[in-house]
C-alpha cells in the first residue's frame, strides 16, 4: 500500500561524508503514515547521483513492517554542504561582521546580512544558522535585535563554548566574513497564539534572553508585546551570577515599556543552595497565578529543565497547553 512520508534529513558533515559521490548513511526520525500508523524509521541513500531514499521501520502500534521509497532532497553543489536541511535546501550568503564585543561573559555580534535576508525577519524569536565557511559546522543563533528595523543588520548573542561551532565565531573581528542562512523559525507569536492575553509570564535562562530581548523591544506591528496595554507582564531571567547576565543595561528601558524584570542568579549565594527562576516564581506568587489562566500567556526560552518545571507549574495552575509560547 502506498504511504505518505514526511521526514527531516540531517546530513552528517565529516570530511569523508562530504565527498560527492560517496556512499552516505543518514539516521533520522521520520513519520510514515499508513492507515494512521506512525513509525520511527531509518533512512539510507546511495551516491549523490541517486535521488531515492529507502525508508524502513515498524509501526509503534501494530509492529507491522513498513517500507517506502521516496525522492530525497537535492544537495546543491553550489552550497557545498547542507548541515541541516528539510526537503528544500537553502543558499548560504557570505556576510561581514560589523561589530563584535564581549560583555557579561557573552559575545555580542552584529552581521550586515543585506536587504533580502532582513526581509525574512518578521517575528521576534526567529533565528539564523551561521558558520565560518560552508565546510564548517554551523550554529543556530536566535536574533536579539527587533524585527522591522530599516537597517540591514542582525544582532546575535553568542555564549562561548570551547570546541563548539559557536566558539569559532567568538574569535572573529569586525570586517571578517562568515556564512549565514536565510532567517528561519516561526518565532514568538504571542498575539496570534494567545489573543487578548492580559497576563504574560516570560521565562528565560542564559543566552535564551537573546530572542526575548527582540520580543520585548519589537513594536506591536512587528510582533511585540505592547506591554503597557496588558495587566501584568513579567520577565524571570536566570543566569549563574550577575557578572554573566546579558543586557542588564536594558532592564530600566524594559521596565519603562511595561515589563517587570526579575533577575535570578542561581549561584549568587551558595549558602542558600542554587535558586532558579521557577523557585523565585513560586516564592513571589505565594498562591495561585494572578489573573485568569485562560488569558495568561507563558513564553519560554532556555534550559530544558527550566522549561519543563515552569510548564508543569503553570499547567497545574490551569493555564491551557495552547497558551505556552515557544519560538520553535
Amino acid at each position: 500500500m502506498a504511504c505518505t512520508v514526511q521526514a527531516q534529513l540531517v546530513v552528517a558533515t565529516t570530511p569523508q561524508q562530504r565527498t560527492l559521490g560517496s556512499q552516505r548513511r543518514v539516521g533520522a526520525h521520520c513519520a510514515v503514515h499508513k492507515k494512521d500508523e506512525r513509525t520511527r524509521c531509518s533512512m539510507k541513500y546511495g551516491s549523490s547521483a541517486s535521488h531515492q531514499l529507502q525508508i524502513t521501520g515498524k509501526s509503534f502500534f501494530s509492529g507491522t513492517s513498513i517500507r517506502a521509497t521516496v525522492k530525497r532532497p537535492a544537495v546543491s553543489k553550489r552550497a557545498g554542504v547542507i548541515t541541516r536541511a528539510s526537503w528544500n535546501d537553502f543558499e548560504w550568503t557570505p556576510v561581514k561582521i560589523t561589530e563584535h564585543y564581549m560583555e557579561s561573559g557573552m559575545h555580542h555580534v552584529t552581521l550586515d546580512v543585506g536587504e533580502e535576508i532582513v526581509k525574512g525577519y518578521t517575528k521576534p524569536g526567529q533565528f539564523v544558522q551561521v558558520c565560518l565557511t560552508r565546510e564548517h559546522k554551523s550554529v543556530f543563533l536566535a536574533i536579539s535585535s527587533a524585527p522591522g528595523t530599516t537597517t540591514t543588520t542582525l544582532d546575535l548573542l553568542i555564549k562561548p563554548q570551547p570546541g563548539s561551532a559557536a566558539d569559532d565565531l567568538c574569535h572573529l573581528s569586525p570586517g571578517d566574513t562568515v556564512e549565514v542562512s536565510p532567517v528561519m523559525g516561526k518565532g514568538f507569536d504571542v498575539n496570534g497564539e494567545v489573543p487578548g492575553a492580559e497576563t504574560i509570564l516570560i521565562f528565560a535562562t542564559g543566552s535564551g534572553i537573546s530572542p526575548i530581548k527582540a520580543l520585548i523591544e519589537a513594536t506591536p506591528e512587528n510582533g511585540g508585546l505592547n506591554a503597557t496595554t496588558r495587566k501584568d507582564v513579567r520577565l524571570y531571567y536566570g543566569a549563574q551570577k550577575k557578572e554573566v547576565m546579558a543586557f542588564q543595561d536594558k532592564f530600566d528601558k524594559w521596565e519603562a515599556s511595561g515589563v517587570k524584570v526579575v533577575p535570578v542568579w542561581s549561584q549568587e549565594n551558595s549558602t542558600l543552595g542554587k535558586t532558579y527562576v521557577q523557585d523565585v516564581f513560586i516564592e513571589q506568587q505565594g498562591g495561585p497565578i494572578v489573573g485568569d489562566p485562560d488569558t495568561t500567556a507563558v513564553v519560554l526560552c532556555g534550559r530544558h529543565e527550566m522549561v519543563e518545571a515552569v510548564t508543569a507549574m503553570c499547567s497545574a495552575a490551569g493555564i491551557p497547553h495552547e497558551n505556552f509560547v515557544k519560538n520553535f
